[in-house]
């Protein structure tokens, strides 16, 4: 964990942030919080102070109640809506990418229709012939996001379906469903985790801008973007009210993103591939500059062994003379000896 936290450290802050908010959100029902439901009109629009430390909306009711619940709720709407179109889009994209041919295309062609209609135009379609409330967002945002998960499985498949593994499974004499939950389906998860994850941040987004123009979760429930519909007619009296349930979006999206972030780093083959080739040329690099390398005691030897003819060189002479020359008394006195190491020259 705390490797994980040294390599990527905004993931970690988006984790501590995002572990803080869960935890925070499952237990506001134990939590010393006012009823985020209570109308108390004698308290509206009061600024935030010790007993309200977010202040109070137009009906009298603690802010900071309506913020954290309204957190669970869109957390839960974004989890739901990554689960279930991640369900979906998975099992398409294992069937077409698996059966190819005639199922491949007739599931394509399906997935290509919705691909056809912008995401958010389709959920507000959707959301309006379903109704307003949790389910008909869960379900509205579902269906426009499933496509992207199946053309992501199916791709994964294609790769796969041919290996080694997957042909041992089927000599073997496993089912077509074993073959595809249990031998390529976890082979493949790894760009569903990322893609799981980025859109949990976007489905909070989407989730509060259904909230905001009606179509989404409704009063009197708490939701954030349904409170900054409300409170954009109190903008410039009580600035509190739209400030606090704004900061709420923007901070759980943040740290989805900088999760969601950290796991595409972590799980991408070339990411981590080009991170760690960076980090051995920055290390290498500080080592030569910080850490010179200093010669052993072997080494030190025959550094200071073949600096004694450069001294003798400079001190007395005795070595320019004896340079290529043969010793007196010996069998090569006057003949120039050849130190090189090359073969003499023949002719």
């Amino acid at each position: 964990m705390l490797w994980w936290m040294r390599e990527r450290p905004l993931a970690a802050i988006g984790a501590m942030i995002l572990f803080s908010i869960g935890l925070l959100a499952a237990m506001a029902d134990i939590l010393p919080l006012c009823d985020p439901k209570a109308i108390n009109i004698s308290e509206r629009l009061l600024p935030p102070s010790a007993k309200h430390p977010m202040g109070t909306d137009d009906m009298g009711r603690d802010i900071l109640s309506r913020v954290v619940y309204g957190t669970r709720t869109s957390l839960q709407v974004g989890i739901l809506v990554v689960l279930v179109a991640a369900v979906v889009g998975s099992s398409v994209g294992l069937v077409a990418g698996y059966f190819g041919g005639f199922v491949d295309e007739l599931l394509m062609r399906i997935t290509d229709a919705f691909l056809a209609f912008p995401g958010l135009i389709l959920a507000m379609t959707i959301a309006v012939i379903l109704g307003p409330g949790i389910l008909p967002t869960v379900t509205a945002l579902s269906l426009s996001w499933w496509p992207w998960y199946a053309r992501l499985i199916r791709s994964e498949v294609l790769i796969h379906k041919q290996s080694a593994f997957v042909e041992a499974a089927r000599a073997s004499g496993a089912s077509i469903c074993r073959i595809l939950w249990v031998h390529i389906f976890p082979n493949s998860l790894s760009p569903v985790i990322v893609q799981g994850t980025l859109d949990m941040g976007y489905a909070v987004l989407t989730t509060s801008a259904l909230s905001f123009i009606g179509l989404g979760v409704q009063e009197p429930t708490p939701e954030l973007g349904a409170m900054l519909n409300i409170a954009r007619r109190y903008l410039l009296s009580a600035w509190w009210y739209i400030t606090f349930p704004g900061l709420g979006i923007f901070i759980n999206v943040l740290a989805i993103n900088l999760i969601g972030d950290g796991i595409r780093d972590y799980l991408d083959p070339r990411l981590r591939r080009s991170r760690r080739v960076v980090s051995q040329k920055l290390y290498s690099r500080g080592s030569m500059v910080a850490f010179p390398e200093k010669p052993g005691k072997e080494r030190g030897k025959d550094h200071h062994a073949e600096q004694k003819p450069r001294r003798n060189h400079k001190g007395s002479g005795r070595a320019d003379q004896d340079h290529g020359k043969g010793v007196a008394g010996s069998p090569c006195e006057g003949r120039t000896v050849d130190l090189s190491g090359k073969p003499p020259h023949q002719g």
